[in-house]
């Protein structure tokens, strides 16, 4: 009755080391499996700051880009309009110098006389501009304009008379020497006047006092 049970109780004991060996080895095949994955979760944390790191460089890169082509377009914004500015003020001197040519060839080719010639040339520069590259008066070209003015009876007052031809003729010297202005024309001439005031005080006193006027002074 012994040797049947000591063989039962050696057959236990076998398959308890066998059973102790399997969960041994599962432990060692587990641990592996935890070191490895835990190595496999360490690259991929590291992979992923890397690409943070990557993508907020790319980030820094692409802000820094977009300043710099802000400040690229506020500067050729500023560059522009001072072209602009520029550009408009040389075609403005330009016009200025365009009208006062044609004016000052005019009052020349008149006869204007020389102290007439700064007040004549202020008042007939009122209204002129330049259109399609010409100078115009009221949609009309300003040397139709100077000519219909010379033409004019006021202009009178500001040409030279000519000189009679004759023996011993020596012309009028009244216009030459004088300004133009009578106690007569002075109330139609009013506006000529008062833009003397501004362009020669001397003359414009002068004025005053020969046409009885000095209640202006």
């Amino acid at each position: 009755m012994g040797k049947p049970l000591k063989g039962i109780m050696t057959d236990k004991t076998t398959e308890t080391e066998t059973q102790t060996e399997d969960v041994s080895g599962l432990k060692a095949n587990n641990a592996d499996l935890k070191s490895r994955l835990k190595k496999e979760q360490d690259k991929s944390r590291d992979l992923e700051t890397r690409l943070d790191a990557l993508e907020q460089s790319i980030n820094d890169a692409a802000d820094s880009t977009k300043t710099e082509i802000d400040r690229e377009k506020a500067r050729a914004a500023r560059d522009i309009q001072r072209l602009t500015d520029a550009n408009a003020n040389l075609t403005s001197q330009l016009a200025t110098l365009k009208i006062d040519n044609v004016i000052n060839e005019q009052i020349a080719k008149a006869g204007v006389l020389p102290h007439h010639a700064p007040i004549l040339a202020t008042f007939l520069r009122n209204g002129a501009t330049m259109e399609n590259g010409e100078a115009v008066v009221g949609g009309k070209p300003l040397t139709d304009h100077l000519t219909e003015f010379f033409s004019s009876e006021a202009a009178k007052h500001y040409v030279a008379a000519p000189a009679n031809s004759g023996a011993g003729a020596t012309g009028s010297t009244t216009s030459a020497a004088g300004h133009g202005f009578t106690r007569e024309n002075i109330k139609s001439r009013e506006s000529e006047f008062l833009l003397i005031e501004k362009t020669d005080p001397e003359l414009f006193k002068k004025i005053a006092a020969d046409t009885g006027r000095s209640d202006l002074l």
